[in-house]
């Protein structure tokens, strides 16, 4: 190596300025401390007084509090501005410098380093921060690549520092290494502020910490003039006036250098030195940072794609593992993989026939130890018009990768996507990619798909932020924690001017959970997958240019959701509401507003027969899509509340019963009550079609909501679970009922007598039992709760007016006591056993 850092350093340091805060709270020179300065006022002082390419010091007490000033002046300087953390002011002598201390404490602390705000990254700057002390560092001056280094000096090393930091993992067997060149010839920089040219046999010994040899290197000639790096427009214009491919989205256009022939000599001597194999762009091509991919590709003096050139050692030729793909990027032999073409495909994109990888996920490329799990994952998932489903890995920082040749996983290049989607039988489709992302990464992944989507004229949807997905009813859902719905989000092409992320377009909507189309309706014998499948719906007949189906109407866009009414107390000396653990008057809805119910029959059967329900209410939410959650195949009641018809269920949860504080859970969900159903009326009915679709049933005129018991915990079909229990009280009671001589009742319940009936003149059994607290049901009094509710069909007034008082459900057969059996003779009880013990669902078993 020709020379090393110099023992005194040539930089001079950050140039100092000592600033005052205004009364205002701008900052200002001390000579004039009510003018308060702006950046660029800030940056001319710093240039005429000599600080121009050096960083700078601004002594400001609280210098913190003025950050966005201060990084407004870093980024016209393009150089680091350090400054006086938030409380603390400076102390020291001026033979040692400024050294911050905290205002209270007086203790010594680090001074605030702020980067330029479109090169700042998380990696240190050119000085040492320790114990307030601002000092060089020691030694070349050298930045962390991806297993790899990056030389730099000092002219362009914020830069060069940005850069860095935005080139990504690569391919594990392939180092990388950054630096200067001048008029062909390497350089790198010291600490000190040295600039030295080196030779290839130099780099080779300044590499001596990374393993090479028998390896690949891949370089990156970088220029030295901080002028030419500024000269080099972000929008991919270069001052010569060339026109970069826009799908290559660079960074830092302006900072890779051209191969010259005599560069070339020094990247020769460089693989002898290693006994690796150099790669570089040829002459006449530079290296480019592909901004969103994070990878570096090669580009010639007009922005034209260019493959990598090798630089072999000296000795025996040995087989390439690396080469040029598509997107001018330096991969792995053999290319990205999984793209499911035939056995009989080449594998090169062109002319093969695709094989699905599942049956409804057309692309799977991730590691090859999950690849087993993905296939089960989507193995019943089925497909749907217009959207080509895949599944990619992720790699650590957020980017997308697939598999290649090798086996291991690199980050995706915008043309080799599109080639390997291609290679999957994609034809323009739009995309859902079926990856889950932690929101820590979603940020990277947002940049990555906005660089690939310019090879992928396609919309590219994703779920949210830390969502999960499950399949359901054939679809995939985004989810998160218990079950609850997840947004899917369009994550390119980005809209112009979004701050936030999309979830409807023009093609797809994200709908509970569900990616579906933006509009459900489909073209006439558009057969869908799950009909093919069999899903329990109708073959459809197509009737006046849209598919219907038996009994009901067209694919329809999904029921509107309601909209939320305010509440107030219900009207004192109303009607009762019917339920008995509802206080007297809840907060009802003020305004007439729609909900909807889940149900198991057509609005029509529902509107003639009623709805049935084991309680005395039912509960609708505002959005038709929340209640499959929990009933997936149900359908769905559309009703319209009158003033006071609705109870609003935030806050009565702890009042209800244990076993119906269930239904009371969700989002926007409203309690409609027995007494109360006057004032609801039944406006229709839909039944789902797939995920996020519906079909409208047909048309009715509005009729009053009526409920059916039916389903209730006891078991007595007919009766509502909310009946009047007995005996009442603490002490149980004794009752009797008369069976059949051989086996049990001819209904679904014992009936029971207070009192010893007479006895019948034909053969019979007469059973003295020991009822227990609130195990039978009073009859007469449950009917006379119910008369009162016009709304609700039971059969417990029919009970009452058959003479029957008291009966007992099937559920407490086994917990009723037999104490005494007798049998019916000549028109008289007569024992049939002495004093017994035993579970009445035993006698019910037993013959005689």
């Amino acid at each position: 190596m020709k020379s090393s850092p110099s023992a005194l350093p040539v930089d001079p340091g950050p140039y100092r300025i000592t600033l005052v805060t205004t009364t205002s709270g701008g900052l200002a020179h001390p000579d004039q401390p009510e003018v308060a300065l702006d950046a660029g006022e800030l940056a001319r002082t710093v240039r005429r007084s000599g600080g121009q390419g050096r960083d700078v010091q601004v002594l400001v007490p609280d210098g913190a509090q003025h950050a966005a000033l201060l990084r407004a002046l870093a980024d016209r300087i393009g150089r680091d501005v350090l400054t006086v953390p938030a409380g603390a002011v400076t102390a020291g002598a001026e033979f040692d410098g400024p050294t911050p201390v905290e205002r209270t404490t007086g203790q010594v602390i680090d001074w605030l380093l702020l980067q330029p705000p479109g090169l700042a990254t998380s990696l240190p700057g050119w000085y040492d921060l320790d114990g307030g002390r601002i000092s060089h560092r020691q030694g070349w001056a050298i930045l962390p690549l991806p297993r790899g280094l990056a030389f730099t000096t000092r002219a362009v090393f914020p830069t060069a520092r940005a850069a860095a930091a935005s080139l990504g993992v690569g391919h594990p067997g392939l180092a990388t290494v950054a630096f200067g060149v001048d008029d062909g010839v390497p350089v790198i920089g010291g600490y000190d502020g040295t600039t030295v040219a080196v030779s290839g046999t130099d780099l080779a010994a300044a590499l001596s910490a990374v393993p090479l040899y028998g390896g690949d290197l891949r370089v990156w000639p970088q220029v030295v003039d901080p002028d030419l790096v500024r000269d080099s427009h972000l929008d991919g214009t270069e001052s010569t006036g060339h026109r970069i491919d826009p799908a290559d989205r660079l960074r830092r256009p302006g900072l890779g250098t051209e191969i010259t022939a005599e560069l070339a000599e020094h990247l020769t001597e460089l693989a002898d030195r290693t006994g690796a194999t150099v790669w570089a762009p040829p002459a006449g091509s530079r290296v480019v940072l592909l901004d969103g991919v994070g990878d570096l590709a090669v580009r010639d003096r007009d922005g034209q794609l260019r493959g990598w050139q090798a630089y072999r050692p000296t000795g025996p030729d040995r087989p390439d593992r690396y080469w040029s793909d598509r997107d001018g990027r330096l991969t792995p032999v053999g290319g990205t993989m999984d793209a499911a073409v035939a056995a009989t495909g080449d594998g090169d994109g062109d002319g093969d026939q695709p094989t699905p990888a599942a049956s409804g996920v057309e692309l799977i490329s991730v590691a090859t130890e999950a690849r087993p799990a993905a296939l089960r994952r989507w193995a019943n998932i089925t497909r749907r018009d217009g959207l080509f489903r895949v599944e990619l890995a992720v790699l650590d920082d957020g980017r997308l990768a697939a598999r290649h040749g090798d086996g291991g996983l690199l980050a995706l290049g915008p043309r080799e996507l599109a080639a390997l989607l291609r290679r999957a039988g994609w034809a323009g489709e739009d995309l859902a990619l079926l990856t889950v992302v932690a929101p820590e990464r979603f940020a990277r992944l947002r940049a990555h798909l906005a660089a690939l989507a310019d090879q992928v004229p396609a919309e590219i949807w994703a779920p949210e932020p830390g969502a999960r997905l499950a399949v359901v009813q054939g679809q995939p859902r985004s989810q998160r924690a218990a079950d609850v719905p997840a947004r899917w989000c369009r994550l390119a092409p980005a809209a112009p001017g979004a701050s936030d992320l999309i979830t409807v377009s023009g093609r797809w909507r994200s709908h509970d959970g569900w990616l579906v189309p933006a509009s459900a309706g489909r073209a006439v014998g558009d057969r869908r997958p799950e009909d093919e499948a069999g899903d329990g719906v109708p073959d459809a007949t197509d009737v006046g240019g849209s598919r219907t189906v038996e009994g009901v109407g067209p694919l329809a866009d999904t029921p509107p959701a309601g909209r939320r009414s305010s509440v107030v107390p219900a009207a004192r000396g109303s009607r009762g509401h019917g339920v008995g653990w509802l206080p007297e008057r809840p907060e009802v809805n003020a305004e007439r507003f729609d909900l909807y119910l889940p149900v198991d029959l057509p609005a029509a059967r529902i509107a003639v027969d009623g709805l049935p329900t084991p309680e005395l209410f039912v509960v609708g939410q505002l959005d038709a899509d929340r209640l499959r959650a929990a009933r997936p195949s149900a359908m769905v009641l559309r009703v319209s509340v009158g003033p006071g018809g609705a109870v609003a269920t935030t806050g009565i949860g702890d009042a209800a019963p244990a076993e119906v504080r269930h239904l009371l859970r969700g989002v926007d969900s409203y309690l409609l009550s027995a007494g109360w159903l006057d004032r609801v009326q039944v406006i229709q009915g839909w039944t789902p079609a797939g995920p996020g679709e519906w079909r409208a049933q047909s048309d009715q005129p509005p009729v009053p909501l009526l409920l059916r018991c039916a389903g209730a915990r006891h078991g007595v079909e007919g009766l509502p679970n909310d009946v009047v229990r007995w005996p009442g009280g603490r002490r149980g009671a004794k009752a009797y009922t008369v069976l059949p001589a051989d086996g049990g009742p001819d209904s679904d319940f014992v009936p029971l007598r207070a009192t010893r009936p007479a006895a019948p003149t034909g053969p019979a059994r007469l059973v003295q039992l020991r009822v227990d607290p609130a195990q039978a049901v009073d009859v007469a009094a449950s009917a006379a709760r119910i008369a009162v509710l016009p709304a609700v069909r039971s059969l417990l007034v029919r009970l009452n007016a058959d003479g029957i008082e008291v009966l007992l459900p099937p559920r407490m057969y086994d917990r009723v006591t037999v104490t005494r059996v007798y049998g019916a003779a000549e028109g008289r009880w007569t024992p049939r056993s002495g004093r017994v013990e035993l579970p009445l669902s035993t006698l019910l078993g037993e013959a005689g």
